[in-house]
């Protein structure tokens, strides 16, 4: 599951038909309002969206060398979508494709971006997300979680009915594009480019082994633990929309 600069692959997720309890449990707490609401968090949404996104290692607040993309493209049109940068020119460091909103956590820190340059190379800091920490699902802090509303994200098409998610954790942000050194990647399937759509109209739980969109059938998402940095392994996700 590691993505180097001059390779030809991507990161891979492992496909999970069977929720783990401790991720059905997350969200039961998280839907109730158990989990911590950052100081200058947007409150009062009417469609709630939470993250749930499992390593293979573990989620390390102080690590420099480790960043979070929860990536999402409000623009209606699941044929395009976000997906990882994995070689030179670096681009962002992150993320290329169609996008429009991402969340970061890097170094302890949340926050929720919206990124309207068609080129991705400035983005606009929008606050923090609804709810955002570290949990435990197999191992300790091994799940990293985030809720935002529909709100957060709309300001751009304001009648989104649907996100193209793509969740991307990488060691290094370059923008050299003449760097040559090492960059670990991962995403969702077996290239790190299969993004899923999840629609906003109604309350439901989309899994690592269940894909909501039928317009982009999944690949097989398992792997043996190929990655070289496991808190940079994404093994598995949850995503749960709740609408009010």
């Amino acid at each position: 599951m590691v993505q180097r600069a001059s390779g030809g692959y991507h990161g891979v997720m492992k496909i999970v038909s069977l929720v783990h309890i401790g991720m059905v449990s997350l969200s039961a707490a998280l839907l109730a309002g158990c989990a911590r609401t950052p100081p200058g968090a947007t409150t009062g949404a009417q469609t709630l969206v939470t993250f749930e996104v499992q390593v293979a290692g573990q989620i390390v607040p102080g690590d420099p060398n480790a960043y979070y993309y929860i990536v999402l493209d409000t623009d209606n049109n699941p044929a395009t979508g976000p997906i990882p940068v994995v070689a030179r020119p670096w681009g962002n460091g992150y993320a290329a494709g169609s996008y429009t909103h991402y969340v970061l956590y890097h170094n302890g820190v949340f926050g929720v971006y919206e990124s309207i340059d068609p080129n991705h190379t400035t983005s606009t800091y929008l606050g923090r997300p609804l709810q955002g920490g570290i949990t435990t699902t197999n191992r300790p802090n091994d799940t990293l979680f985030v809720q935002v509303d529909r709100a957060q994200i709309a300001d751009i098409h304001p009648d989104v009915r649907a996100i193209d998610v793509n969740v991307i954790s990488t060691d290094r942000v370059p923008l050299d594009p003449q760097e040559l050194t090492v960059k670990v990647v991962d995403g969702l399937g077996a290239s790190g480019n299969d993004y899923v759509t999840i629609p906003f109209g109604f309350t439901t739980v989309y899994t690592n082994g269940v894909d909501p969109d039928p317009a982009h059938p999944e690949t097989p998402r398992d792997a043996d633990g190929l990655a070289n940095n496991p808190n940079l392994d994404l093994i598995n996700w949850r995503i749960t929309v709740q609408t009010q």
